[in-house]
């Protein structure tokens, strides 16, 4: 499929106040697509690993899928100057979803009057509604200092910078977007901190020469591509052709070869079965 975004522009503009759970069966799955229809429907997405009990994942489906925890949440920053975060919108909180917000800050922190020193720790407060009420809650943070004993907190850049490009392609998305200064904010947030982007790429040049006629010459490189788990190479390999012999006997056995053909397809059936029942059996508990 590679027509997502108009998928996505799609459900955007028809969603009016429902909500889309998606579901992804297998190892081969269109992820991107999943959780972008997930967060554009606000709703939730649930992956069923091949080998998964089925039941378990629409368990787990209920229980998230029966209302959000908290809805309209917002954050208010205390003693921080917060110029931009990386999630445009807050996401409803399901159970058992986390929320990670990145934020960009200026200034964090109050400096102490006796030793000049800023301390780091300063407060969020989160606040939302609940099937109950009204609901917050006051949390600590403490803002990261990229120091050359503490490299670790520089990666924090780039991760803020893809949650943003993500968000700001959210945004894209919606009836009436500002599309082109979202795009310009893109492309200057790729460029800046070293991130892809739907509208940029990491480009490669080598330039190889023949030797006599000292022109660049093509190369043709065989990419090995790993099978999805639990796949088999058959799957995707064309079968071999029968031998001429095997092709006559079958054709000679007449009737008898007519009742081993029908069962072999019945034993097929058979074993195609498990994977039948609970397709039907999960069609029903969403019905």
């Amino acid at each position: 499929m590679g027509n997502e975004e108009q998928v996505l522009r799609a459900l955007g503009a028809e969603l009016n106040e429902a909500r889309v759970f998606a579901f992804g069966l297998g190892s081969a799955v269109n992820q991107y697509l999943l959780d972008q229809l997930a967060v554009v429907g606000r709703g939730n997405v649930e992956y069923i690993a091949p080998n998964e009990q089925i039941e378990d994942a629409v368990q787990r489906f209920q229980s998230r899928a029966a209302f959000p925890l908290l809805v309209d949440l917002a954050l208010e920053w205390q003693g921080a100057t917060v110029n931009e975060i990386s999630a445009v919108t807050l996401p409803d909180l399901y159970a058992g979803q986390p929320l990670q917000v990145l934020a960009k800050f200026s200034t964090a922190g109050v400096r102490s009057q006796e030793s000049g020193v800023r301390n780091q720790k300063s407060g969020v407060t989160l606040r939302g509604r609940s099937t109950t009420g009204g609901w917050s809650q006051a949390l600590d943070v403490e803002w990261p200092e990229a120091t050359p004993d503490r490299p670790g907190w520089a990666v924090l850049e780039q991760i803020w910078a893809q949650t943003r490009i993500e968000a700001l392609l959210r945004e894209q998305r919606k009836p009436g977007g500002a599309a082109n200064s979202q795009r310009d904010a893109i492309v200057k947030l790729s460029r800046e901190y070293g991130v892809l982007s739907p509208y940029t790429a990491f480009v490669a040049l080598e330039e190889l020469r023949d030797e006599h006629t000292n022109r660049a010459k093509a190369q043709k490189v065989t990419v090995p591509v790993h099978l999805p788990q639990g796949t088999l190479r058959e799957a995707f390999e064309p079968r071999p052709a029968l031998p001429p012999g095997v092709m006559m006997a079958s054709a000679s056995m007449g009737g008898f070869g007519n009742q081993i053909a029908g069962a072999a397809r019945a034993s097929f059936e058979r074993k195609r079965a498990p994977i039948g029942w609970p397709t039907k059996w999960l069609r029903r508990v969403l019905a």
